[in-house]
């Protein structure tokens, strides 16, 4: 898998926004909202998602706010699946269950995206994997986003002693 050096910078202390970057170029910004964190909005140039759900499921708006999937995790939320009506189900998994590192996997178990946090992920971002046939994919930018909704998920459940 080749690798991206995609950091996650908070824009303030109060305000609830992320800036995605690789390198010097950044590829999205990711705002949440709402309590404990449950709505979040993607913006990257080329598209505009929303992520908005409770523990088990997540549900994604596209850019003109009509659903265009839902990320179903297990009850014990170390695995789901996003579905996508006409397209493969992708898998999102934990990699650990007390670790932030996860990926999103294809129907035949191959990885497509795999985020591993750098230290202090707020501060230093994540070390994001792509594997190198899924780098082309037109919904990849979405997974990432999806990969660091869940981040931004746990950690504020963590923080809160709410449900992811």
């Amino acid at each position: 898998m080749s690798s991206l050096n995609v950091t996650m910078r908070k824009r303030g202390i109060l305000r609830s926004e992320y800036v995605l970057g690789d390198g010097p170029t950044e590829i999205g910004l990711l705002r949440t909202s709402g309590l404990f964190r449950r709505r979040c909005q993607l913006e990257t140039p080329r598209e505009r998602y929303v992520f908005s759900g409770d523990g088990r499921r997540t549900e994604v708006l596209g850019g003109q706010g009509a659903p265009i999937g839902e990320l179903r995790l297990g009850w014990t939320r170390l695995q789901g699946d996003l579905v996508r009506p006409g397209l493969p189900t992708v898998t999102w998994r934990r990699a650990g269950a007390w670790g932030l590192e996860c990926v999103f996997e294809d129907e035949a178990g191959g990885p497509i995206v795999a985020l591993r946090p750098m230290g202090s992920w707020v501060r230093n971002g994540a070390s994001v994997e792509v594997a190198p046939e899924a780098a082309a994919r037109p919904d990849l930018h979405l997974l990432i986003g999806l990969a660091f909704y869940r981040m931004v998920r746990q950690v504020a459940a963590a923080t809160t002693g709410t449900e992811v």
